[in-house]
């Protein structure tokens, strides 16, 4: 039930940091899901289903900034989808 919440309905606050949401995803991906029942050795998320996971929990305006830049996080590794990601959030940051 946590992985389905996690892919379909869990979104990223408006206020925290891809960094930080990445984070917290991994938190609950190697020290939480491991304590839940049926306590099985594979019952972690892979790095796919984590790039899914952010996918859908950030603005759609991001996954259209992706493909209109040419960049497709289904073939890149977890780090790089969180560069780029990084990299959108603060273009679109207004600075003081």
């Amino acid at each position: 039930m946590v992985k389905r919440y996690l892919r379909r309905e869990c979104r990223k606050p408006a206020d925290m940091s891809v960094r930080a949401y990445y984070q917290h995803l991994l938190r609950i991906n190697n020290d939480e899901l491991v304590l839940l029942p049926p306590f099985q050795a594979d019952q972690n998320m892979g790095n796919d289903e984590l790039i899914d996971i952010l996918i859908y929990a950030t603005p759609r305006s991001w996954s259209r900034e992706m493909e209109r830049q040419g960049f497709d996080p289904i073939t890149s590794a977890l780090p790089e989808v969180v560069d780029f990601m990084e990299r959108i959030e603060q273009s679109l940051t207004p600075s003081t």
